[in-house]
């Protein structure tokens, strides 16, 4: 398998799964070990950059407590963008430099 995935001798890996609740999508997780580490950061707007968009509820309470934490927030002035008369959307990057767009309810009581 390391061979496969183009990784040294040495290096290990985990892997996670499962399916996300109340559908029949599937996700899937690796982690790897034992490697040099290069920052990983792209661009949304980068040809080929990976993300993951997630419904979240609750998205401007979950907005500002990323912001406390300094978490770090991708989109015009660190705010929620107007995607419809009821959704907004937000991308911010991960710990680990993974571009997430956070998707929510435009109703602050949901």
């Amino acid at each position: 398998m390391l061979d496969l995935m183009g990784l040294p001798k040495g290096a290990s890996y985990r892997m996670a799964g499962g399916l996300i609740s109340g559908s029949k999508a599937r996700i899937e997780m690796i982690e790897i070990k034992g490697v040099p580490r290069k920052p990983f950061d792209l661009r949304v707007t980068d040809a080929n950059a990976c993300g993951m968009a997630l419904n979240i509820g609750h998205i401007r309470d979950l907005l500002a407590r990323i912001k406390q934490n300094n978490g770090r927030v991708l989109s015009r002035n660190g705010e929620l963008v107007e995607w419809s008369n009821t959704i907004r959307n937000v991308f911010v990057k991960d710990p680990n430099g993974l571009n997430l767009e956070l998707v929510g309810s435009a109703d602050p009581n949901l």
